[in-house]
Order: C-alpha cells, then sequence, then structure tokens
C-alpha cells in the first residue's frame, strides 16, 4: 500500500523539478495533496491536471532568497520559517509523509515534518556546486537534510555525489532519475509538424533547436555563436527569462546583431507544445556551461528522435552515450559545438540511426514507470518500520545509492 504525501514546493513557475513532481502526484495512487508557498502558473497547472493543491503563503524574505544569496539573507527569511513551518505541520498530520521537492520546501519542510511527526524525504534536483549556489545555500540544505531528512532523492549520481561532497550523508542518498511519458511524442503526424514549421515560417529549413528558460549557465549565447559559423543553419530558442534574467534576454538579443543572424535566431518564448516543437527540428542542442544536475530536455530530445548534441559534463554524462545515442562537445566551447552540429548536418542516415538508438534507450531507462517504482522505494525506505526492515539490506551510498543506478 501506498503512503499518503503531502507535497511542498515554493515554485510559483514550471521547473523540471516542478514537472516531476506532476508526473509522481498524477501516478501516485494514495491520498495526496501539494502545499505551495505562492500562487502563479504551476498551481494553475495542478489544478488544470485535477492534482489537489494547498496556499500556504511564504513571506517575501523567504521566496526573496537567491541561489547566490549570502547569509543575511538567509538570516532574514529565518523570521518567517516558524509561522510557516506550523501551517505546513498541520496539512502534513493527515498524511504519512512530507516530500519536499525543492531546497526552500525543504528548508521549511525540515521543521514541519518534525512538529507533525512525519518522516521527511527531499527530492534534489540540483547539483550543490559553487558553479550553481553560495555557500550559504549548499551548507544550509544539507545540515537541514541531516538533521530532518529520512530520504534524500538525488535525480542523478552527479547529483548524488555533489550533495555528500558538500557534507550530506551517504547512508540517506537514493538515485531516481526522472522519468518521461513517450505519448505526447507521439501524438502527431508529419502533416501536423509540417504544418507547424509552415506556422512559424520556417518550412524547408535546417533547424537547431534548443530548450529552457533562458540563463547564462544554460549556455544559449554559445549556442547562438555555434549557430552563426554554420551557414543555412537557423536556431529556435525556445523558453522565457525566469527569476530576474530578463537583462540575459536582451543581451542575447543584442548577440544576434552583432553577429549579423538575427533573421537565422528565432525566439518563440515560453511554449507548451515541447514535443511537437522537438520533432519539428533537425538536431536538438543542449549547451550548459555548468554541470546540468539531469537534463529533462536530453531525454525529451531522445523520445523525438531527433539527433542530439549536449555538454560533457554532470547528468548529462549518465544519459548520452558518446556517437551512440548523441553528441557531447566540451562545455562552453563554441566551435566544438559548432563541428558537431555539421557533421550531423553532413551526415544525416549516421544521425538518424544514433537518434534511433536514443529513443530506444530512453524508453528503457527513463519511463515514468522506473520513476515511480524508485520513489515508491524510497519512501518505503521513509517509513519507520520499512526502514529498519530495509536497513540490513539496503547498500549504501555510493554502491549502486540503494535504488536504480544511472
Amino acid at each position: 500500500m501506498e503512503a499518503s504525501i503531502l507535497f511542498v514546493d515554493h515554485a510559483s513557475d514550471v521547473g523540471g523539478a516542478e514537472l516531476s513532481l506532476l508526473d509522481t502526484a498524477l501516478h501516485w495512487k494514495a491520498p495526496l495533496n501539494v502545499a505551495l508557498m505562492q500562487p502563479g502558473p504551476f498551481r494553475d497547472l495542478l489544478r488544470d491536471s485535477g492534482v489537489p493543491a494547498t496556499l500556504v503563503e511564504a513571506g517575501e524574505a523567504v521566496l526573496g532568497v537567491r541561489r547566490g544569496g549570502g547569509w543575511d539573507q538567509g538570516l532574514r527569511a529565518m523570521a518567517g520559517i516558524p509561522q510557516l513551518a506550523w501551517q505546513l505541520a498541520k496539512l502534513a498530520k493527515p498524511h504519512d509523509v512530507v516530500y519536499a521537492n525543492t531546497q526552500k520546501a525543504l528548508i521549511v519542510g525540515g521543521p514541519a515534518a518534525w512538529l507533525a511527526g512525519r518522516p521527511l524525504v527531499w527530492h534534489l534536483h540540483d547539483i550543490l556546486s559553487d558553479e550553481h549556489f553560495s555557500k550559504m545555500n549548499r551548507m544550509l540544505p544539507v545540515a537541514v537534510a541531516n538533521r530532518f531528512c529520512a530520504r534524500v532523492i538525488a535525480n542523478s549520481t552527479a547529483t548524488a555525489e555533489a550533495f555528500v561532497r558538500e557534507g550530506g550523508n551517504p547512508d540517506l542518498v537514493g538515485v531516481v532519475p526522472n522519468g518521461f511519458s513517450r505519448e505526447p511524442f507521439e501524438r502527431d503526424g508529419a502533416d501536423e509538424i509540417e504544418a507547424l514549421r509552415r506556422q512559424l515560417g520556417l518550412e524547408g529549413k535546417k533547424l537547431a533547436g534548443m530548450f529552457g528558460r533562458l540563463a547564462p549557465w544554460k549556455g544559449q549565447h554559445v549556442f547562438i555563436r555555434a549557430v552563426a559559423a554554420v551557414p543555412d543553419l537557423h536556431a529556435v530558442i525556445v523558453g522565457g527569462a525566469l527569476f530576474g534574467e530578463q537583462v540575459y534576454e536582451e543581451e542575447l538579443k543584442l548577440l544576434c546583431a552583432e553577429l549579423g543572424v538575427r533573421d537565422r535566431v528565432h525566439f518563440l518564448g515560453f511554449r507548451r507544445d515541447i514535443p511537437r516543437l522537438m520533432r519539428m527540428m533537425t538536431l536538438i542542442v543542449h549547451a550548459s556551461t555548468a554541470a546540468e544536475p539531469f537534463g529533462r530536455v536530453l531525454v525529451e530530445a531522445m523520445l523525438a528522435r531527433s539527433p542530439l548534441i549536449a555538454s560533457r559534463a554532470g547528468g548529462a554524462l549518465e544519459i548520452v552515450e558518446d556517437g551512440v545515442t548523441g553528441r557531447l562537445v566540451t562545455p562552453g566551447d563554441a566551435g566544438e559545438l559548432r563541428d558537431a552540429m555539421a557533421k550531423i548536418l553532413a551526415a544525416p542516415l549516421s544521425a538518424a540511426f544514433m537518434a534511433d538508438n536514443a529513443w530506444n534507450a530512453a524508453v528503457e531507462r527513463f519511463s515514468t514507470e522506473v520513476m515511480i517504482d524508485g520513489i515508491r522505494r524510497e519512501i518505503a525506505l521513509a517509513l519507520p518500520a520499512a526502514r529498519r526492515k530495509a536497513a540490513s539490506v539496503a547498500q549504501p551510498f555510493p554502491a549502486d545509492f540503494n535504488t536504480t543506478k544511472l
């Protein structure tokens, strides 16, 4: 019998962590609730999907803590945590487990789970490194996890290893890869894909797609420089500027003007028809300059049967096999990315064979069923009785991380 869960998430926008939570909630068979700290598109998505959600609004001091923030931000946020934790504890009482889906959710969910007398599970979707987070935003969540968590679910081996390097208890960690349904990538036929090309004015063009929020570490500037050096190739950039990164979006458009490629770079903004857009592409690029914890776009590109190029770092190394299911390039190297794109365009049959290999790997290793089974195992370990029973047989990190290793 599955455990009843109170999910906790702080985000208003829809990111990879939120999509993972939604997929889990839609497949969970026991009662659940999602506690949100602010309204926004994610709350609307949950409501439209029939997932119960309760708004427990956090103040700006809590929500305003940024990844690069220092101890001053952390200290200001502390004042708002007790009241928020008390409200979450009351919501947690009817449930078996508190499931923190983000770092801010963990900081509040730790004391809330303790007050409610419920085990806490943290789903860690980020690599805790100085490339992504300040010292405070690495030390504090690790300390809270070590003190309050029954389990920490990491979305990749790279994510798990970073947690342990920062002082996290290795015995808490299990790796569960993100899961995906292939159905959205098989919904439309060739006619629908071609109609979308015409609608966007891109019919007959070679298209390199990049998907994800606009942020310097995501590497859209590297992508634009590489595309500029490949004649007749058009770049399609899908995603918006979140978390105050609108300045970067303007910098990207200035870069297009500087390189003389404004007519070959198409900014589509935030879109909901990602599977259809991915199937429209000649190839798809992941160009992150810092290690990606998992990289949802990688598996999505594989399910879309699009030839894939990815940065050689972090979770990508566990998903893409170089030369077999995609191409790996040095992060931040526009010249190497340009060469990889040119090779795919020059050898379409080889690229199609590689894309078929990628589809097979994605279906086998990154299905929604694999993810839900992994989460079920971790939840079972978090429950006191099951945890005691499993203690004698569970393998500690790093030997397979107690669950599915990528």
